[in-house]
């Protein structure tokens, strides 16, 4: 990689770059103090957030009046309108929310709104000034919801459909979309069963998640990009402003068993209803296309993530292509299952010492990137999108406690995505806000063995004193946004 300097350049230089789309009406989707609260938006975007640094001053920042909710017909290309209906009916039916901390739509034609300005004004005060707002409902075990719910999920997928077209027109370079609730786990009616659905029934729900964001922008893209069917045009190359191909990438440490049934979807086959094992099995047709027959030969999907058994949630993604019957139509679903590394159990893991973690740490990375380099990228290459999508979720840092990857591994496996992306289509990435979770910084009296001095010495790197402040979901997605930044800006 060529020196920070000269990337910091060319883009100030450059009318692309990378873009980020923050939606601050996403704060509105209110759920206490669950793990995936707003307070996540707030140490990236907020104003003391890790994007607003004056390392990031060449990101470009959408206008917020022009980021719409997305449409019907947007969302019913990967999820059912029974299922549709009922997510709305169970937020609509919950008591109004608290103004003063609510942000409301921002949306309107007729004005510009910077996020800066909004954040400077008393509204945008008075709405950080809250840090968990009371939920007033639960969609399932894993959920809780509030009245506002489900227009913050729709305005997060209007967020990535945004980008897509920013990306296509080629106003940027790359983007990053920092939206939540979280969506790679929400199926095409929601909640998506597993091989070990009935051993753990409670392992059953959509994990945080209520609309497929990542599916939805994909799906997006393949309808509004593709080429002409019905006129006849010369073959799309790679620096013309089309999709025939589209592959999503998936490193949250949870596998994306929402998006991988998604796009099972884009065949006609059977599904089987999750009854109890004693009912005689009972399924239904089910088929989602987005454009035609050909979709699942043109959509690429790949999810690496942790798997053990019925004992991680959500117990699926078990081989390189899951069930191999189940998958057998399906070459483009590569699953990258790793191992759990040191004690199995959360309580267990939390009493390990920093030496032993720092040697999980090692190993983790070695196996990640390893499994990175030997499959997900010859894949990925092989394939050759003309759009690359990124469920990006930085769960699977050591100090989120499920795995033990640190933020240099986020920027390494953006990295290679990004070679890929600069090979095939132009570099063209659009990157959404998946899981992640750790948020205070630790304690600065344990400098001398925590996971953000050991993770330097590894990756043999200068400790950033001045990411020492932020949890590793902070510096996990500057990481990341720091390899955005960084792509080379070639021909667009």
């Amino acid at each position: 990689m060529r020196p920070r300097n000269h990337f910091m350049q060319q883009i100030e230089n450059e009318s692309v770059g990378t873009l980020l789309l923050y939606q601050p009406t996403c704060l509105d989707h209110h759920n206490d103090t669950h793990q995936e609260n707003r307070q996540r938006l707030s140490v990236l975007c907020g104003p003391e957030g890790v994007l607003r640094m004056e390392r990031f001053k060449n990101l470009r920042w959408a206008n917020l009046n022009e980021l719409r909710p997305a449409r019907l017909n947007d969302l019913m290309r990967v999820h059912t309108h029974q299922y549709l209906q009922h997510l709305e009916q169970s937020c609509a039916k919950l008591p109004p929310q608290n103004e003063e901390y609510t942000v409301g739509e921002l949306y309107d034609d007729s004005y510009s709104l910077t996020y800066a300005d909004w954040l400077a004004s008393e509204k945008g005060q008075q709405v950080y000034a809250v840090e968990n707002p009371p939920s007033s409902g639960s969609f399932d075990m894993d959920a809780p919801i509030s009245s506002a719910s489900y227009l913050a999920a729709k305005y997060a997928a209007g967020a990535v459909c945004h980008a897509i077209d920013k990306v296509m027109k080629k106003e940027t370079r790359n983007a990053f979309v920092v939206v939540r609730p979280p969506g790679h786990h929400a199926g095409p009616n929601g909640c998506v069963d597993s091989e070990g659905f009935h051993r753990r029934p409670e392992m059953c729900t959509c994990g945080f998640c209520l609309l497929n964001n990542v599916a939805i922008g994909a799906a997006y893209a393949m309808c509004t990009y593709a080429p002409p069917y019905y006129t006849s045009t010369a073959s799309p190359n790679k620096n013309s402003s089309s999709v025939q191909r589209i592959a999503i990438v998936d490193f949250d440490i949870h596998h994306g068993n929402g998006t991988e049934d998604i796009i099972r979807n884009l065949i006609p086959h059977k599904k089987r209803y999750p009854l109890p094992p004693s009912w005689g099995p009972l399924d239904f047709s089910s088929y989602m296309p987005w454009r035609d027959e050909n979709d699942t030969d043109n959509v690429f999907f790949a999810s690496i993530h942790l798997y053990d058994d019925d004992n991680f949630y959500p117990c699926s993604g078990s081989g390189p292509h899951g069930c191999s019957q189940e998958l057998k139509d399906h070459p483009n679903i590569i699953n990258m299952p790793m191992e759990v590394l040191g004690p199995r159990y959360l309580e267990d893991r939390l009493k390990i010492s920093y030496k032993s973690k720092h040697a999980l740490m090692e190993e983790a990375s070695k196996t990640f990137r390893q499994n990175v380099s030997q499959r997900l990228i010859p894949s990925l290459r092989a394939f050759n999108p003309d759009l690359i999508l990124i469920s990006a979720g930085f769960d699977g840092h050591a100090d989120d406690f499920y795995y033990f990857l640190s933020e240099d591994d986020y920027g390494w496996i953006t990295e290679q995505i990004i070679n890929v992306a600069e090979e095939c289509c132009n570099g063209r990435i659009v990157s959404v806000l998946e899981g992640g979770y750790n948020k205070p910084a630790r304690s600065k009296a344990k400098a001398a063995n925590s996971n953000f001095h050991f993770a330097a010495k590894l990756h043999n790197r200068e400790i950033d004193e001045e990411l020492h402040g932020y949890g590793s979901l902070a510096r996990s997605c500057a990481a990341h946004v720091t390899a955005l930044l960084h792509a080379p800006n070639g021909p667009t």
